[in-house]
Order: structure tokens, then C-alpha cells, then sequence
């Protein structure tokens, strides 16, 4: 009822909104603006809930994935920490889970650091901006490279900030945590340095920047030029 609710109102949301100044490629509507997400203007979608990074992905995957690496219907995806406007275009494309350690609105309940699922079992996983909030996010990165298949991919989509990545333990406390990583409940701060645990897990890393699209695009999708790079892993073999 909550859901059916919510649905409601981004739908009426949406109808005041409506104009052409920026889109949303992941429920296709266009809009006079986005609405505010915290203490950014201009970002969230008023229909489907997206910020600037998930469309930036979706266009990621439309412009490149989608036809490099092809999409198979039964292709088995999961999802962790799952962002509704993504699933709800992943359930048309693939087998799909998702999965959360905490959540009750997920499918299955799992640990990113212990998953709970076969060797090479997966064909793409997607685990947006949930390291950063992992103890141990080595162990989470090398149990994702274990359950994908050769040739599989895995979004890793983590906030980034400047070239090495912060992280101290001696850092605990909600103030001290929102201080030096930006968010409460965040247990480091990623550098650009990221990659490399990536690679060193055994992944090929490639990594998308808003320059690498049309500027008139990218302009209707991030108004504000928020900047953000999409992290996309392959298990090559």
C-alpha cells in the first residue's frame, strides 16, 4: 500500500514538473527540473527517484554494455542494496535477486562479505555504493569475483574523492565518520586508488566520465555537472 502510495505521487509529482529542460533516461519522461536530493539542486527525478549517477549508468549501459557485452535473456543478475529506478529496468532484462544484509525489502538476505551463492554462478553484479559502508570491502570485493562468471561484469559504483582512498580505524564515531568520509555511517573514504583493489581481485577495470558523452546529453541528465564516474569490473579470462 506504502509502495502503491509512493508511486502516486511521483506520478503527480511528474505532471507538475513536466517541461523539456532535463531527461531521465530510466523512466523516459522530461521534466522543467529535477528536484533536490540533500544539499543538491537539480538531482533526484521526480518520477522514478533517480540521482545523477544512476542515469549516468543507464547511460553507460545503453551506449556501451548493452552491445559489448550482450545482454541474454535468463542472464542472471544480482543486486545489492537494490535502487528501485535500476531494478525496475533489470527485471525486464534478467533473471534477477537482490539481496541486502538488513533490509527487509529484498528478496533474499545476504552478507556482500560471505554471498551465499555458488562459484561462478553469476553473470552481473551490481553493488552501488555499498563499500564504502563494508568493514572488510576487500572480502566483499573478492567474494563478487568469485561468484561471476568468466566474461561477467559488476558495477562498483563507490563515491569518490581525489586520488587516495582514507581510511582509518581509529576513526568511529558518527562525527568523527561524517567529518573525515562525508556520511555517518561510512567506514572510509575511496580514492581514485579504488581501482586497484578492483584489479588486484582480478578484475579488468574500466572507468566512464561524463566527458566521454555529448555535452547536450549529459547536460539534460546532470544539470549541475555533478561529477561522477561510473566503475565498470569484468572478469575477463
Amino acid at each position: 500500500m506504502i509502495s502503491k502510495f509512493k508511486e502516486i505521487i511521483r506520478a503527480v509529482r511528474g505532471m507538475l514538473l513536466y517541461g523539456n529542460k532535463v531527461y531521465c533516461p530510466l523512466c523516459d519522461n522530461t521534466f522543467r527540473k529535477f528536484l533536490r536530493n540533500n544539499n543538491r539542486s537539480n538531482s533526484r527525478c521526480p518520477k522514478c527517484g533517480s540521482l545523477e549517477r544512476h542515469r549516468l549508468f543507464w547511460l553507460v549501459f545503453e551506449k556501451d554494455l548493452k552491445h559489448r557485452i550482450k545482454v541474454i535473456s535468463g542472464d542472471k543478475l544480482v543486486h545489492v542494496a537494490p535502487e528501485r529506478c535500476l531494478e525496475k529496468k533489470f527485471r525486464k532484462l534478467y533473471d534477477y535477486l537482490s539481496i541486502d544484509l538488513y533490509s527487509q525489502n529484498v528478496m533474499k538476505r545476504m552478507d556482500v562479505t560471505a554471498l551465499d551463492l555458488n562459484d561462478e554462478s553469476v553473470d552481473v553484479f551490481v553493488c552501488n555504493h555499498v563499500l564504502e559502508h563494508v568493514q572488510d570491502d576487500k572480502k566483499a570485493i573478492a567474494e563478487i569475483f568469485r561468484v561471476l562468471k568468466t566474461n561477467g561484469w559488476a558495477s562498483l559504483q563507490v563515491p569518490i574523492k581525489g586520488e587516495a582512498t582514507l581510511e582509518d580505524p581509529t576513526i568511529v564515531s558518527e562525527a568523527d565518520r561524517l567529518k573525515y568520509y562525508g556520511q555517518e555511517d561510512h567506514v572510509r573514504q575511496f580514492g581514485m586508488d579504488v581501482i586497484e583493489r578492483f584489479k588486484d581481485a582480478g578484475f579488468s577495470v574500466g572507468v566512464y566520465t561524463p566527458d566521454q558523452f555529448e555535452k547536450t546529453v549529459i547536460s539534460k541528465i546532470d544539470p549541475e555537472g555533478v561529477e561522477n564516474e561510473i566503475i565498470i569490473c569484468e572478469k575477463l579470462m
